[in-house]
């Protein structure tokens, strides 16, 4: 992740490994949440908010993961 401050842009980068399994506009909604936040001069929360966004968005990846690999 990178976060520019002062311009109000944020970057995020999966791994190769997680790009396959993950909801592009599900990360860009959190991140845009965070950019709201961080444009308050927020930081703390906003990068909190993020990391809370993101591990709910990891455990519905893993979870649709697993439904499609489990045996029927």
């Amino acid at each position: 992740m990178i976060i520019d401050v002062k311009g109000g842009q944020i970057g995020l980068t999966p791994g190769y490994a997680i790009e396959a399994f993950i909801d592009d506009a599900k990360w860009e909604k959190a991140l845009h949440a965070m950019a709201a936040m961080l444009a308050s001069a927020d930081c703390r929360n906003a990068l909190l908010g993020f990391v809370g966004d993101a591990m709910h968005l990891l455990q519905e990846s893993a979870r649709n993961v697993r439904m499609k690999v489990s045996p029927a």
